[in-house]
């Protein structure tokens, strides 16, 4: 009996960055949320860009993984804000940093 192997998913980092900045240009332009033109990346966990308005980050966040989904990327919403600045983006789905109690 034939088997079918099955290989791991990945992406070029050009291919992430090009299909980032069509889900953040796509969702910036629906619901009208001014950000910044660079992708930051917290740790390797969290990548997004700066937002200006609080009360949208999360809309946005959200906005953006439904777009990379439909590209094939696998990431849940995140908003992180950090002196004063609000990063609204994504975590790779699996990437979650573990939380350990201090």
């Amino acid at each position: 009996m034939a088997t079918t192997k099955t290989l791991a998913a990945s992406i070029s980092a050009a291919k992430l960055a090009d299909s980032i900045n069509k889900a953040v240009n796509i969702s910036a332009k629906k619901l009208a949320v001014d950000v910044q033109p660079e992708n930051i990346v917290h740790k390797w966990d969290l990548v997004g860009r700066v937002v200006a308005d609080a009360g949208s980050a999360h809309q946005f966040a959200t906005d953006v993984t439904k777009q990379l989904r439909v590209q094939g990327i696998k990431a849940d919403p995140a908003t992180f804000i950090v002196n004063k600045q609000i990063i609204a983006g994504f975590i790779e789905r699996g990437r979650v940093g573990e939380l350990r109690q201090l």
